[in-house]
């Protein structure tokens, strides 16, 4: 069996956020607990204002600052998140929260009484200013809200804390803050980090801190350990760069895991263990299990690991191949990878013939993601343009788009050792472009054999809606890659006068109007019950133009 004390997921994800896939009934708890999960949390990551509660300012009320809180809003957040907590707590799982602490704000819409909580005045990550940790009145705000939270939701086991992201930042020691000019974030973070966990066991013993050194560097994620509490866990991504389905632990993770493995830290890793990844995104049910099972693995042998948290959430509705592969490495006394994906061929198939496409479309899906080229950018992620938006389509350069548009410590450092393109294509030339494009091309041909396999292959009723879906989660990816693949060809084409190689401009540009055709009737025709997440409004807009 492969062992952790923690393992965490979410219901739902925030891809399918509009959709009621936030399943927090019972039932729907029922179905996490079978797959292994012990751990839920509350509410969503990366999910905004707009979707779900991310800052203790959408489920609290400081009395002296009380402005920066919508009441309306904090109580439906209070009441839909309380009911999550009791459903939770009813099943015997934990219950812990996700928040951004100290949120960034537009200081500018609150009275100037509340600038007492202000840093630095320009944000790296965003529009708003910064809330300045080593404000004396940071400490009262928040403490205010950390009771007022309790005080409503008095059965959270825990929380997660993310000083960078989830709308929440800290002054950099560069900026214009007075008081952290030249003061190491490493310093003010850790520090800020224990006054908040003695605050919260103030408030209830107990409590949990987790903190998600996301947005740092190496050095001061290793800073920020050496100094605060060994009583907060830290939450890492499986690299230091992003999570991938295809990411084993990096040099990273694992300095990190030892650190925290001589301090007596607890540590919990975030992983793609479900059918959606954050890197597919329009892909429900993209069908690699392998890489489930090679992920937990390869964190599992990992001394000092003690949880693991799937990073994206998990779609109970869409539940298939790649929960199937979790479930059996969290449950099984001595998991056998060959031995599972074997039995599930078998248990889908009717016949040896159609048992053995399935085994090899599954393998080969999973092979697909090895071979695409992540490491170009961050924006390669399936959802990080939409395709075929006329508002930079034939306009705006390939490079340019893939360009990360962020200026934290660890994109400015640590990250720019993986990503070809952070800010600065220069060490971009024709010889890697052409490597990125025979890649997608040996990833088309790769696509189109898993789709043919799966729809050739014979199964039984009860999985025909599974096997649907993993052809348009195939399908969906290779639509997006072929949309980025002509419009690398099309900047190529253009900087060479017209050529490159055996591409002419005029047949890519016609072959790329054509895969935003095939776009567009697969995004009108989904299978049942899998929501649209492309643009539907661009992608008529954008074939209709085209004639």
């Amino acid at each position: 069996m492969i062992s952790f004390m923690y393992k965490a997921a979410m219901p739902g994800n925030p891809t399918f956020y509009a959709n009621g896939l936030q399943d927090y009934s019972v039932k729907g708890l029922e179905s996490l607990k079978a797959l292994g999960m012990n751990t839920v949390f509350v509410n969503l990551a990366w999910s905004r204002p707009h979707i779900d509660a991310v800052v203790l300012e959408a489920v609290a009320v400081s009395k002296t600052f009380p402005l920066t809180s919508d009441i309306r809003e904090v109580e439906n957040a209070r009441a839909r998140i309380s009911e999550r907590i009791r459903n939770v707590k009813s099943m015997g799982m934990n219950a812990m929260a996700l928040f951004g602490i100290p949120q960034y704000m537009d200081y500018s819409k609150l009275p100037d009484e509340y600038k007492v909580l202000m840093g630095a005045s320009v944000s790296l990550i965003s529009p708003e200013q910064v809330t300045c940790v080593l404000s004396p009145e940071t400490r009262v705000y928040y403490r205010e809200l950390l009771e007022d939270m309790l005080s409503h939701m008095p059965d959270l086991d825990g929380m997660l804390v993310y000083s960078y992201d989830e709308l929440a930042e800290v002054c950099d020691e560069n900026s214009d803050c007075p008081r952290c000019k030249g003061i190491p974030a490493e310093n003010r973070i850790a520090e800020f980090l224990d006054w908040l966990l003695a605050t919260v066991n103030e408030i209830k013993p107990g409590f949990q801190i987790w903190w998600e050194p996301w947005e740092l560097s190496w050095a001061q994620t290793y800073g920020i350990l050496e100094k605060c509490s060994k009583e907060i866990a830290v939450s890492c991504h499986s690299t230091i760069h992003e999570v991938y389905f295809v990411n084993h632990p990096d040099l990273w993770l694992r300095s990190v895991a030892g650190l925290c493995r001589k301090q007596g830290r607890e540590m919990i890793v975030e992983l793609f263990l479900s059918g959606c990844g954050e890197d597919l995104y329009h892909c429900p049910s993209f069908p690699c299990p392998r890489l489930v099972y090679e992920q937990l693995e390869s964190v599992s042998v990992l001394q000092g690991i003690s949880g693991i948290k799937e990073y994206y959430g998990i779609c109970q509705k869409f539940s298939g191949l790649n929960e199937e592969a979790l479930r059996y490495s969290l449950n099984s006394p001595s998991p056998d990878y060959p031995s599972f994906i074997k039995g599930a061929a078998d248990e889908y198939a009717i016949g040896g013939a159609s048992a053995q496409a399935l085994l090899s479309s599954w393998e080969l899906a999973s092979h697909t993601l090895e071979t695409l080229p992540w490491e170009l950018s961050w924006v390669m992620r399936t959802g990080n343009y939409h395709p075929y938006d006329m508002s930079y389509y034939g306009k705006t350069g390939f490079y340019e788009l893939m360009r990360t548009p962020w200026d934290s410590p660890s994109w400015l450092s640590n990250r720019r050792s993986y990503y070809m393109v952070t800010r600065d294509d220069s060490i971009v030339n024709d010889t890697y472009s052409l490597d990125v494009l025979k890649r997608l091309e040996i990833c088309f041909g790769y696509m189109d054999t898993v789709c043919a396999a799966l729809s050739g292959a014979t199964v039984k009723d009860s999985y025909k809606e599974q096997i649907e879906r993993q052809i348009y989660s195939v399908k969906a990816l290779q639509l997006v890659m072929k949309c980025r693949y002509y419009h690398l060809l099309d900047t190529l084409t253009e900087k060479h006068g017209g050529r490159f190689g055996k591409y002419e401009r005029e047949a890519a540009r016609a072959d790329d109007r054509k895969n935003a055709r095939d776009m567009l009737a697969l995004a009108e025709n989904p299978p049942n019950g899998v929501p649209v997440t492309f643009d539907l409004g661009i992608l008529r807009n954008f074939v209709s133009r085209e004639g």
